[in-house]
């Protein structure tokens, strides 16, 4: 789906990737004609992002220390430092969730990233003992108390008057995210892009919240690798 990349730009992300990847893209961030906004609520993923944003030099990037939520408030996260991206106030680390991630990595390796996929050389037995020994690791947990505050909070306090593209990726409270956008803001957004899990139908509902605000193209999709999971892509344009 095309996006058009001009103008303001909110990005609202758990993490940044800690070993600061993403310096080979400074010449395509520069050219760019936008003003972004990041929000990464965790401290120590914004210590990261904070240096890779100073390292960049570029003046249009303004980042908060602060996640966004339906409600200004103080939560407590479960923070992953071993897999940032799973880093959440939703946490689920049981048995049926560790296994149900297994199974679909081990289902779908000819799709998977490559350091996933590059298991299915193995047998069987070591690739499911190599996946469980890689969860293990990833699911080491610490909590962390983080700021959260509404996307409208931000917008009024920056004055900001248009949103060009809002990006979402906030790990099981995107719902909440969009809950905290009040009525005279909504207009203000002209295309959202979202990752989505899909737990209590809630695909379903964020698509029928999007209709209802003016959003009349919405496409839904899955990386073929996450088959079988909860996660998808969402794109909404006017």
């Amino acid at each position: 789906m095309p996006l058009n990349l001009c103008g303001c730009i909110s990005y609202l992300r758990r993490r940044p990737n800690p070993k600061g990847s993403g310096y080979r893209n400074k010449a395509r961030l520069r050219g760019l004609n936008y003003k972004t906004e990041m929000l990464p609520p965790m401290p120590a993923t914004f210590e990261v992002l904070q240096r890779n944003v100073q390292r960049l030099n570029l003046e249009k990037i303004k980042l908060f220390t602060c996640g966004l939520s339906q409600h200004s408030q103080t939560m407590t996260f479960a923070y992953y430092p071993n897999s940032t991206g799973w880093s959440t106030i939703y946490p689920d680390d049981s048995k049926e969730q560790r296994d149900l991630i297994k199974k679909v990595a081990l289902n779908n390796l000819n799709e998977a990233p490559r350091s996933i996929r590059r298991l299915r050389w193995l047998p069987p037995f070591l690739r499911s003992l190599i996946i469980e020994n890689k969860l293990e690791k990833a699911f080491q947990m610490e909590q962390v108390t983080c700021q959260l505050r509404t996307l409208s909070e931000i917008i009024s306090e920056q004055n900001i008057r248009q949103i060009d593209l809002l990006k979402v990726d906030v790990e099981r409270s995107e719902l909440d995210v969009l809950l905290g956008i009040e009525d005279r803001d909504w207009q203000k957004i002209k295309q959202i892009v979202m990752e989505v899990q899909d737990l209590d139908r809630r695909v379903e509902k964020i698509t029928a919240l999007l209709k209802e605000q003016g959003f009349s193209k919405i496409t839904v999709e899955q990386e073929p690798f996450l088959n079988g999971y909860e996660n998808f892509n969402l794109y909404a344009l006017r």
